[in-house]
């Protein structure tokens, strides 16, 4: 087996990644317009990847459905691509993560490592946004099977986890992804940090833009893409990332898909044209921090929360 990981051919641009469950509230369009602003200010093509490896929640035409509300606010993305099309690649990275011994199994549940994780001073993130808690790097395990050797105890299905640079202890070791058995290597499910990690490593991107409550993916994301840089065949940069402000209901609380009057028929529904929604979008944004090639790492709007009524519509 080689010791290198071949690497796609990256088309640079601008990522906006939404996952195709549902319809669109105006906090996804709204950062969808954040996005589109960076690639049109940038002159760097916008590529929309679909985020629709957990099947189970995908809905049927969700993508058709997104795509129409994007061009119907005047963006059309120049590539779109599915992460479903890569996961034999996904596959195949991991496989060298464990051929080189930087991915190893952990058998323990959910409710252990919670449990672990409340010996921490910082606490799981709860689902009201608390600006300070975004951008964080924070424990995410307690490193309990990161040198044990595997056992009959992994034969059932187990969680694989990234030795991350950040801590000897194990206490930054995200998990990647997921296998029925340990034999059974093709029934590997990637996590959200290494799917995402993997396809914008390869991607080439210049920049990715999501929503601060995201900001915690950076540093897991980097360990892995900082890894992969290391084992590849072509070598490119690492993508900067770009936080848009989440908004949020006027509670505080975060948007669903399930929330009402939120998606873009709603809002048309109460009079407002597709003209008025973008441009009310466009002017919640304003990029205080510019864009600078090999700048920071992560950056983002100074206001990481914004209220819908905030947004006047």
């Amino acid at each position: 087996m080689s010791n290198r990981i071949t690497s796609q051919i990256p088309p640079k641009g601008i990522r906006f990644a939404p996952s195709p469950t549902g319809t669109f509230h105006i906090g996804n369009l709204r950062t969808a317009v954040v996005s589109y602003y960076w690639s049109t200010h940038l002159s760097t093509p916008w590529v929309v990847r679909f985020d629709d490896i957990d099947r189970p929640r995908v809905l049927e035409k969700a993508d058709e459905a997104q795509l129409r509300d994007l061009q119907s606010l005047g963006m059309k993305p120049a590539i779109i691509q599915y992460q479903s099309k890569f996961i034999h690649r996904h596959r195949e990275i991991f496989q060298e993560a464990l051929r080189t011994g930087q991915a190893y199994p952990c058998i323990c549940s959910r409710k252990e490592v919670q449990a672990d994780l409340g010996k921490f001073a910082s606490a799981p993130q709860s689902s009201k946004p608390d600006p300070k808690s975004f951008v964080i790097d924070a424990p995410v395990y307690s490193g309990h099977c990161r040198n044990a050797p595997v056992s009959a105890e992994h034969a059932g299905a187990i969680a694989w986890r990234f030795r991350s640079p950040r801590s000897d202890l194990g206490h930054k070791d995200f998990v990647i992804g997921r296998t029925t058995n340990i034999s059974d290597m093709e029934s590997f499910q990637p996590s959200y940090h290494f799917a995402s990690a993997v396809d914008d490593y390869d991607g080439g991107f210049v920049l990715l833009v999501r929503a601060w409550d995201l900001g915690p993916a950076t540093f897991p994301q980097r360990d892995l893409m900082t890894w992969l840089q290391t084992r590849a065949q072509i070598r490119h940069g690492i993508p900067q990332v770009f936080h848009a402000a989440l908004v949020t209901a006027e509670d505080g609380t975060r948007l669903e898909k399930r929330t009402q009057g939120v998606t873009l028929a709603e809002i048309q529904s109460q009079g407002k044209t597709l003209e008025a929604i973008r441009r009310k979008l466009e002017m919640s944004f304003n990029p205080v921090v510019g864009y600078e090639e090999g700048g920071k790492d992560w950056m983002g709007e100074a206001r990481q929360t914004i209220r819908v009524s905030e947004l006047g519509l």
